[in-house]
């Protein structure tokens, strides 16, 4: 028992469950009280029911207690009398008369109430005192003679609202029903509260105003009001009117409504037999057992995130079912353990990204390799394995099984070096440095290694065939990260059927000379205006007028004349100096387009980024830096995501992205159609934007198959509300094409060349021009 004990809480995730659980049991009540109210709110607006009908509210515009005006009290003995000649069961005054007025007046209000004896209830207020003791105030006996009376208790709660009020009062000598239970002439006495159910329709409470009634007008029949309400048998409640300040109350999705009002809620709410609400503890048992049931059963990743989603979006849908039927829903418990839940995974899979040895199988992470590589630069070759079809062994094995599935890879990747250090990248990766020198070499050996898995490794008692294919990186002299990012890179470039070996290819050793002081070259070409920042126009198709730009590097060496934008920025991802690129890039480029002056509507300014940067979250900071130095608005940036085979830590990209479109800034997909930047990529990123690739736009006059492939992705961009832009329209008849496609965003050749922003700025007025004239 005890050992079985020991192998449950041993599960990461059921552990967590538990934890999660224990530590909910305490956050519920203290923490999470307010959110049960802001859920009680919403549940309110969610739904409608009517109201009965058979509880009237006569508001009075005038303050009929002010001792002041005596004539008034008069007016209210009239009203009485019409309403008790028009049927009404039973009347309540909800007013507080504490002092005496004309004596003849008194009398006036009194005998109309005596006239009317059982059918009149005064209602009682709670008051506390400043010393925190409370006791009810009743209405002067002048006024109230021997009238019956109902306690009433109203508390405001930190929402401003009153959720809930007592069924009844403890006395002496018995359970006193209070005035909403009274009004709905429940016959139970208990001292519990009635959770007020607020989703009844403002419109279904009947409700005349007082001053129009008139007993005089009510004898000679001319009292349309009263007749047009029917109160025959029918409950009237008194009290002041919404225009008098100190006598309202807000009411979920109303505001400075009659302060009755809530009490006749309440009253309304027993009269429906609406159930109180589902209980904290049955909804807290129903998450606990499901999210247990989740991490015990559910073993593919992919389908446990669907499934922790799916429990999360059933807290709303709950609320929202709850709501029709009235029933309150307390979910604050079962919020609180699904919020800890979440952060203690979040918590551990930061610690596994940053964690130098997998908890799992105990082998050094990929984070270890990088700090080695940065630490000793090692001349020697990295290699890194992919485990192909990871998740569906994984979903397949029992979880204790799935550290031994990745040791025994490992034990039959040692079989030539029995003390080769592995390293993890924590799923369905695997690295290791190799001194091998010559790649013909390295190429065979991997190819023998790849040999052994033709046998299925026996884990536990199954057989579980492998498949894995191997990237390898050479380069030199750059960051630990890049280096490792650049291996995965060859990596996903394999194939198990055509090509299981991919080696980075090699470069020139010109270039490697080149290379060698390419930081400092990149610098001074910085500081002398080498490289600088061009801008191709983005018109619309509708009218012709520019509506964006894509701002492009350029560099001119003075030795070697124009460098190729993809050479000097791929040597900048492999020497690490792409932040610094990017900021002159983003700086320039904002400042000149901040020069264009203000225009409507404003043209948007689509800058690259490379996606190696997407690991780290300096980059945020760095795009912080430039608009808070220069106040170019956000909304108006877009960030083109390049290469996007290069993003090394999914999570880190993600989360990086979610942080730009907080800011407002949008993100596009670059070169859609090729490469990584395909469909599997556009559902993992939430892009705003995708560019068709140069190499479908260019075939469009002579492939059908083209054609086709451009119709299908603007017919996707439509259907998913993305912006499409085509991207590397080199002639007019391709640029006619696309219109008759209902393309809205256009670049390219044919429409202009990059431009420096003086340039721009002239075109832009031309395009303005006819876009006037359009």
């Amino acid at each position: 028992m005890i050992s079985t004990l020991k192998q449950i809480w041993g599960i990461d995730r059921i552990r967590q469950v538990l934890i999660a659980a224990i530590l909910a049991s305490f956050l519920g009540p203290l923490f999470f009280y307010p959110v049960g109210h802001l859920i009680w709110h919403s549940q309110a607006r969610l739904a409608s029911h009517e109201a009965s009908g058979d509880i009237v509210f006569a508001g009075a515009r005038d303050d009929l207690t002010d001792p002041e005006f005596p004539h008034r009290r008069e007016q209210l003995a009239n009203s009485l009398r019409a309403l008790d000649a028009a049927g009404a069961r039973k009347i309540y005054i909800d007013l507080l008369f504490n002092q005496p007025s004309d004596p003849a007046a008194d009398k006036s209000l009194h005998d109309a109430i005596a006239d009317l004896g059982d059918k009149v209830y005064f209602v009682r207020r709670k008051v506390t005192g400043l010393a925190g003791a409370t006791e009810f105030h009743d209405s002067v006996s002048a006024v109230m003679g021997q009238a019956h009376t109902v306690p009433n208790d109203r508390f405001i709660n930190f929402t401003g609202n009153t959720w809930s009020m007592p069924i009844g009062f403890q006395t002496e000598k018995e359970i006193e029903l209070s005035f909403p239970a009274s009004m709905a002439e429940i016959n139970s006495r208990s001292t519990r509260d009635i959770e007020i159910i607020y989703s009844f329709d403002p419109a279904t409470i009947p409700n005349l105003e007082l001053s129009s009634i008139d007993f005089k007008r009510k004898q000679s029949a001319s009292d349309a009001s009263i007749d047009a309400l029917n109160l025959d048998r029918k409950i009237v409640v008194i009290g002041n009117s919404s225009q008098l300040s100190d006598s309202v109350a807000n009411i979920p999705g109303q505001v400075d409504l009659p302060s009755t009002y809530v009490s006749i809620y309440a009253a309304e709410t027993l009269k429906a037999g609406f159930k109180d609400r589902f209980g904290t503890i049955p909804t807290f048992i129903f998450y606990f057992i499901a999210l247990l049931t989740i991490v015990s059963i559910c073993l593919n990743e992919q389908v446990r995130r669907l499934s922790y989603l799916a429990l999360c979006l059933s807290a709303p849908l709950l609320v929202f079912l709850f709501a029709q039927f009235g029933i309150r829903a307390n979910l604050s418990w079962s919020l609180a353990l699904l919020m800890v839940f979440g952060m203690l995974r979040l918590r551990d899979r930061w610690q596994s990204k940053f964690a130098l040895t997998d908890a799992a199988s105990k082998l050094p992470t990929f984070r270890a390799l990088e700090r080695l590589l940065d630490r000793k630069n090692p001349d020697e070759a990295i290699v890194v394995a992919k485990i192909h079809r990871l998740d569906e062994v994984l979903s397949t094995l029992p979880e204790a099984l799935h550290a031994d599935y990745i040791l025994r890879i490992t034990d039959r990747l040692r079989v030539v070096d029995k003390k080769l250090e592995i390293y993890t990248s924590g799923d369905r990766y695997l690295a290791w440095l190799t001194p091998e020198a010559n790649m013909g070499d390295l190429d065979q050996h991997l190819k023998g290694l790849r040999g052994l898995f033709a046998q299925p490794l026996l884990v536990g008692n199954t057989a579980v065939d492998v498949g894995i294919t191997f990237g390898v990186d050479r380069t030199r002299s750059i960051k630990g990260r890049q280096r490792v990012a650049l291996a995965l890179t060859a990596t996903e470039q394999t194939n198990e059927a055509y090509r299981p070996v991919q080696i980075a290819e090699e470069v020139s050793e010109t270039d490697r000379l080149w290379n060698i002081s390419l930081q400092s070259k990149i610098d001074a070409a910085l500081s002398k205006g080498e490289i600088y920042v061009v801008f191709q126009p983005q018109i619309s198709l509708h009218d012709g007028s520019m509506v964006g730009a894509e701002a492009l590097v350029r560099w001119d060496d003075p030795l070697r004349g124009s460098i190729s934008p993809a050479y000097f920025i791929e040597q900048c991802e492999m020497a690490g100096r792409m932040e610094h690129l990017t900021r002159h890039v983003l700086m320039e480029a904002v400042a000149g387009f901040i020069s264009l002056g203000t225009r409507t509507p404003e043209p948007a300014l689509s800058v690259n980024l490379s996606a190696t940067l997407l690991h780290d979250p300096n980059i945020l900071n760095i795009v912080d830096e430039v608009l808070d130095e220069t106040g170019f608005d956000p909304r108006r940036l877009v960030l083109e995501i390049t290469e996007t085979s290069k993003i090394t830590d999914a999570a880190t990209a993600l989360a990086l992205i979610t942080q730009f479109k907080s800011r407002g800034i949008r993100i596009s997909l670059d070169d859609f159609g090729i490469g990584s930047a395909s469909l599997e990529t556009f559902l993992q990123f939430p892009f705003d934007e995708l560019k068709i690739d140069r190499l479908f736009i260019s075939a469009m006059q002579q492939s059908s198959k083209a054609q086709a492939i451009v119709k299908k992705i603007l017919a996707m961009g439509e259907e998913a509300r993305i912006t499409v832009i085509a991207e590397g329209i080199e002639d007019e008849q391709t640029l006619k094409i696309l219109g008759s496609f209902g393309l809205h965003i256009a670049q390219g050749y044919a429409i202009s060349y990059p431009l420096r922003i003086d340039d721009l700025l002239q075109f832009q007025g031309l395009s303005d021009s006819r876009a006037r004239v359009l």
